[in-house]
Formats: C-alpha cells, structure tokens, sequence
C-alpha cells in the first residue's frame, strides 16, 4: 500500500515538513511519481518513521533520530542511550525542584490574607541578594548587566526582592528611596552554585516584624510600611536595619479599587521583614 505525504502526516501526527527533514537526511525514501510529482509512502516507511518518534520522545533530537534509526550499531545506540540517560535524570532532578518551588509559591500565595495589613514576629532566613535597580532607574553598567542575566537563569527560585532603608523608613518626610533585584535562599544558592561575592551580598537570619501589603496599581513605595513603623512605636521596639522583602505575586482583581469602574487592575503583594531591637 502506498500513502501520500499528507495521508502519512496524518496517521502519525507529524507534519509534512517533518517528514521532508527525515526523507532528506535519508531515514525514508519516498516513490516520486514522475507525472505529477508527489511522494508516496510505503508501509516500511512509516516503521522508520515510528522508530524515529520512538527515539524523539526519549529526548534526542531530530538530528539524533534520523542518524540513531540509519546510521548507528546497537553498540552505539547503547553508548548513546547511556549518555542519554544522565541528561534524563538531570531533568529529573531539576523537575523535582521546580515541584518544590512550585508548592512553596502557592503555599506563600495562600498566606497573603492571614498576614495582610497586619504585623507579627517572625525570624527572617538567611540569604544573599543582588540589588540592579535604584528607585526607577537600572544599573547599566556592562558587569553589573552580565551579573543581572546569571540572575535571571536562576529564576523561578529566586525571588524579586527589595531593600527600604532605615534612614527612609524613619525619615518624617520620606523620599521615596528603595532598591530592587533578586533573591535566594541559601540553600537554593548552595544547590544552583550561586555565592555572596560582590556585588551579590549575604543577608544573615535575623528577628524581624513581618507583614504583607498590597498596592492597588502594583506600584512600590516605603510609604506603604508605615503601619508597620507604627506597630513597631507602639510595642516600644525600635528598627535596627534596612527593611528587606518581596513581591509575592502581581494578580489581576476586580473591584471598588479599580482605577477604571468596571474593569480589572494589577495588585501588587509584597512581603517585609523589619529589623527590630527592644
């Protein structure tokens, strides 16, 4: 029985292209009918064609298939699937992280209304940081760009995090001065190779008053800590350090608090830790 090439495309759920990459690195080898020109298929082919998919979903490439079902021994086949299986278990690994990562981002969402607006004690765990942006402005500065793109590669277990000084915390008439840039804790440092060397800095576990605030439009300010300062006045604590936090998640709400009646809006959630001594 003979097929066309979309017949064939069909049974297997590949496209056409596909299979002219295949017929062109030789894996099948299509009747071309002289008079109108179309390709046409035998059962044999569309065996390699399996046998490429086969070895396709165990993570080779497309040039690795084609040279795995025409080119290669059982030995190597055997060599290749070794190697293979080291890629396999790194992703394994790396899956398993991301399961991880993903359970702690919903459990900490799933914090949010316990801990909005209001102020508890709460140890701050150890981390190391890199800031890249002051206020609204970044750091262009060539090194410090190279050092930002290392810290995107470590997204999503690293977290946005910002630093509000004490100086701006404590200033009657507050600037609007604050840092932003990344995160890690120190085990997902330890596991993904990252070190507290300049201008990446470690930050030690501390005792903190902890709270989480929400900005109705996603915006940023140390204004928004000010219940947190008065908490800490009124538990005749004083701030003895830069308030360090982060954003816990940017979501979509409807409500009164939209800035257009009717439609939805980008909250902002944000988590703090400030420093506090008797």
């Amino acid at each position: 029985m003979k097929y066309k090439i979309g017949d064939v495309a069909k049974i297997l759920g590949i496209s056409p292209d596909l299979l002219r990459y295949y017929e062109k690195k030789g894996v099948v080898n299509p009747v071309k009918n002289k008079e109108n020109d179309y390709r046409y298929y035998e059962t044999r082919d569309t065996n390699f064609l399996i046998d490429c998919l086969f070895y396709k979903n165990f993570g080779f490439s497309i040039e690795e298939t084609s040279d795995l079902v025409r080119n290669c021994s059982i030995e190597e086949i055997s060599r290749r699937f070794g190697r293979n299986e080291k890629d396999l278990e790194a992703a394994i690994r790396h899956n398993q992280l991301l399961l991880r990562r993903s359970q702690e981002y919903r459990a900490a969402i799933a914090r949010i209304p316990e801990h909005l607006g209001k102020c508890s004690f709460s140890r701050r765990p150890a981390c190391i940081y890199y800031l890249n942006r002051r206020n609204q402005e970044f750091n262009t500065d060539p090194s410090m760009r190279r050092v930002t793109r290392q810290w995107l590669k470590y997204l999503p277990f690293s977290k946005r995090s910002f630093i509000v000084s004490q100086a701006e915390l404590e200033s009657p008439t507050p600037e609007e001065n604050f840092q932003w840039g990344f995160s890690l804790s120190e085990e997902y440092a330890e596991i993904l190779g990252a070190r507290a060397e300049a201008p990446v800095l470690r930050i030690p576990a501390q005792q903190c008053v902890y709270t989480v605030f929400s900005s109705p439009d996603s915006s940023f300010s140390p204004r928004y800590l000010g219940y947190a300062m008065d908490f800490l006045r009124s538990q005749g604590l004083s701030l003895c350090g830069d308030a360090y936090g982060n954003l816990l998640i940017s979501a979509c709400e409807d409500g009164p608090l939209a800035i257009t009646p009717g439609k939805s809006q980008i909250t902002g959630y944000f988590e703090a830790w400030l420093p506090v001594s008797p």
